[in-house]
C-alpha cells in the first residue's frame, strides 16, 4: 500500500468540494489513512465535516513561518492544526519561488509543535538536471529536514522535480529510483514522488522505491483520484 495526498492547489468550488467528499464518503472500499487531501484553507471545515466518518486525513497547503503575530493574510501551523489538519505540505516547489529554505525551516518547525506532520517538498529545475546538479540541489533543501529528524522528529519527503510539475514529463523509474536510494541512504523518512502523476503513469511510478506520490491537477477529478487511490491501494 502506498500514500496518496491529493493536492488541490488553488482550485475547486464549495460544490465541487461537497460533490468530490460525498463520493469518497459513500465509496470507501479503496480508503484508508494512507490517503490525504490537501485543500485551500476556506474548504477545510466543510471537508473536515463530510469526511469525518472516513479514515482520509486533511493537509494545510503551507503555513506561516510564525506562531502568531502582525503578518496579514499568513495562517499558522496552530491555526491549521485547531481546523482538524494532521499534516501540511512545506517548500512547494510553487512556494519555494519566494520562500527561502530558512522560512521552510521555520514551517517545519511550527508544524512540529503544533501537532502537524511537515511533508517537504524538495526538487531540481530544468536546468540545474541538465548541470547534472540535482543532488547537489536536494541536499541543500533537505539539509534543515536531516537536522530535525535527527532531534527525533518525523518529517515526510515528497520528491518533485520542478520541471516535471505540470508539463506532463515525468523522470524515468532509473531517475527516480537514483534519487530515492540516495535519499534512502540519508533518511527513514517516508519518501514520496510529485510531478505530472495520473492514472496513466501511477502504476508504473509504482515499481520505483516510493512510499506514495503527490498529485496535484489529476486529484480534482474524483474518478481519476478514485482510480489511483485504488492502484495506490493494492500496491505494496
Amino acid at each position: 500500500m502506498k500514500n496518496f495526498i491529493a493536492n488541490w492547489k488553488m482550485n475547486g468550488s464549495i460544490e465541487v468540494l461537497e460533490t468530490y467528499c460525498q463520493h469518497l464518503a459513500s465509496n470507501q472500499e479503496h480508503l484508508t489513512d494512507s490517503m490525504i487531501l490537501a485543500l485551500p484553507a476556506l474548504y477545510i471545515p466543510m471537508a473536515r465535516h463530510y469526511l469525518k466518518n472516513t479514515p482520509v486525513a486533511i493537509a494545510a497547503q503551507c503555513v506561516s513561518a510564525h506562531n502568531d503575530g502582525a503578518y496579514t493574510g499568513q495562517l499558522s501551523a496552530r491555526m491549521f492544526a485547531e481546523l482538524g489538519c494532521s499534516y501540511a505540505i512545506i517548500g512547494h516547489s510553487e512556494r519555494r519561488e519566494i520562500e527561502s529554505i530558512e522560512s521552510t525551516k521555520n514551517q517545519m518547525l511550527q508544524c512540529i509543535h503544533s501537532g502537524l506532520k511537515p511533508i517537504l517538498c524538495i526538487g531540481e529545475t530544468l536546468q540545474e538536471k541538465n548541470e547534472m546538479k540535482t543532488i547537489e540541489i536536494l541536499t541543500s533543501q533537505l539539509q534543515p529536514m536531516l537536522t530535525l529528524e535527527q532531534q527525533g522528529h518525523d518529517i515526510w519527503v515528497a520528491y518533485e522535480p520542478r520541471w516535471a510539475i505540470g508539463s506532463g514529463l515525468t523522470p524515468d523509474n532509473n531517475e527516480i529510483n537514483i534519487v530515492a536510494d540516495w535519499f534512502k541512504g540519508l533518511s527513514a523518512a517516508k519518501f514520496i514522488y510529485g510531478g505530472s502523476v495520473n492514472p496513466d503513469n501511477i502504476e508504473n511510478l509504482a515499481k520505483c522505491t516510493l512510499d506514495g506520490f503527490l498529485v496535484g491537477g489529476a486529484s480534482l477529478d474524483y474518478n481519476l483520484t478514485n482510480q489511483m487511490v485504488s492502484i495506490c491501494t493494492h500496491c505494496s
